[in-house]
């Protein structure tokens, strides 16, 4: 028996070689072309993803810091109210100089049990044996000429000894 290469014609290694090149170049720019259209957007998508996740934190921390700004601005601006209002008793009058004329103005059935300043008033608050000495302590505290308005706010207690709060609106002290 005589043996036939039926694949003589077809095997050939440069077409082979040929073949299995070409198969394999379009392997390569298959997967090429998937690595730079899928997997190169994905990574840029996540990226991006990353940035704007971050972005909302920075903007809500900017918010909030935005918002304590502006409650602190305020705070300041009170404050600089109060004190602007403060700064005239400070360099216009000495406080030993208010305490004095209110030690005189004091009758001997009042007591004061605490002074306060609240923007430009003072506020006394005190003890006295009766209505008459109240009164006669806010006709003292008028004449001393520190104060434009003298106001009882609150008169409490019994007959013996009543509790009062006075605003006195400090003159300018041009």
């Amino acid at each position: 028996m005589k043996d036939i290469n039926l694949l003589n014609d077809f095997y050939r290694p440069k077409k082979t070689a040929k073949v299995a090149s070409s198969l394999l170049m379009a392997a390569l720019t298959v997967v090429l072309f998937s690595y730079l259209g899928v997997f190169v957007p994905l990574g840029q998508k996540r990226q991006l993803s990353l940035m704007v996740s971050n972005f909302s934190q920075v903007s809500s921390e900017y918010e909030s810091l935005e918002e304590k700004y502006a409650k602190l601005s305020k705070e300041v601006e009170e404050l600089q109210q109060k004190a602007s209002g403060i700064t005239p008793l400070i360099y216009g009058q000495k406080w030993s100089r208010i305490f004095d004329l209110l030690e005189r103005a004091i009758p001997q059935g009042v007591t004061l049990s605490s002074l306060s300043y609240d923007g430009d008033a003072v506020v006394l608050e005190g003890i006295a044996s009766n209505d008459i000495e109240i009164a006669r302590f806010m006709v003292m505290v008028e004449k001393t000429g520190l104060f434009s308005e003298v106001n009882i706010k609150k008169v409490y207690g019994d007959q013996e000894r009543q509790m009062f709060l006075m605003s006195c609106k400090l003159n300018s002290l041009d």
